[in-house]
């Protein structure tokens, strides 16, 4: 930096970056399209990349917090679903349940039966807070 020259504020900094010649010309194209300075979109690449990082920090402090209390749905359940998904006999979404165990949600045209063998032993032997799992 020129010794004359001085950040905008005492709070910001001047920092240089080199950039190829491609990503330079289409950077060059969309600040053009948008109607902006290259500067201008170059000043707020990296406060919008540090709002995201944080946005997505805060939200995996969440699913950890929602795992230690036990607000999750298993694998197993998930797979089931995903599997039913555009068939015949589609399954509900399967809900965060108590105890860290999802509540099942019996539909008419998905009977206990229809799951994979391990699957209903799975379920058949899973009692507890939520209480028994019932066929239907």
């Amino acid at each position: 930096m020129p010794d004359d020259a001085t950040p905008p504020s005492p709070a910001m900094r001047i920092v240089t970056m080199e950039m190829d010649a491609e990503d330079d010309a289409f950077l060059e194209g969309v600040t053009r399209n948008m109607g902006v300075p290259k500067a201008e979109l170059l000043r707020e690449a990296p406060r919008d990349h540090a709002a995201g990082q944080r946005r997505d920090m805060e939200l995996i402090r969440k699913g950890l917090r929602d795992i230690e209390a036990g607000r999750t749905v298993s694998h197993e359940d998930i797979a089931a679903w995903i599997d039913s998904l555009g068939t015949e006999h589609e399954m509900p979404r399967p809900e965060r349940g108590c105890a860290g165990r999802p509540r099942l949600r019996a539909t008419p045209t998905r009977c206990f039966a229809s799951f994979p063998a391990t699957t209903r032993r799975r379920r058949a032997s899973s009692s507890g807070a939520c209480g028994p799992l019932r066929e239907h």
